[in-house]
């Protein structure tokens, strides 16, 4: 979507707007990945845990 954006701006057929737009959007979702990225590894790490392994 971002490079969609920038060859679009590039070509005159979009502003500087619609690209940083695209690319808030697309930071938006990596972070939101990053998140439920780490969700699943604590709840892994619970999980672990409630079936009796390791820290005490």
């Amino acid at each position: 979507m971002v490079r969609e954006s920038y060859l679009l701006f590039s070509s005159g057929y979009a502003n500087s707007l619609e690209v940083i737009n695209a690319q808030s959007n697309a930071l938006e979702s990596e972070l939101y990945m990053v998140d439920v990225r780490m969700q699943l590894l604590v709840a892994n790490i619970e999980l672990y845990r409630g079936l009796g392994g390791g820290w005490q």
